[in-house]
């Protein structure tokens, strides 16, 4: 989901002002859907297949920056409390 261009150029600039600019790195992005399988990491409990997770990722999106879960759920609970799209 692309971000709101005026909050995020809003978010950036107070960011610069109290960190500095080189403090503040722009990218994309990816939320997952899960901690561990959706965020290719590997271990002896989990048999997920997915070592070239965040290779392929950073090969389709060069300029991915981070991968976390937390977003997701928070826009997933914006879809089921709107009924539908949260666009």
């Amino acid at each position: 989901i692309p971000a709101n261009s005026v909050l995020a150029s809003i978010v950036v600039e107070e960011a610069m002002k109290l960190a500095g600019h080189d403090r503040v790195v722009q990218g994309l992005n990816a939320s997952a859907d899960s901690f561990y399988s959706s965020q290719g990491r590997t271990g002896g409990d989990f048999q997920d297949g997915n070592e070239e997770l965040v290779a392929s990722l950073c090969r389709k999106h060069a300029n991915l920056i981070s991968l976390e879960m937390e977003t997701f759920h928070l826009l997933d609970l914006a879809r089921c409390a709107t009924g539908g799209s949260i666009h």
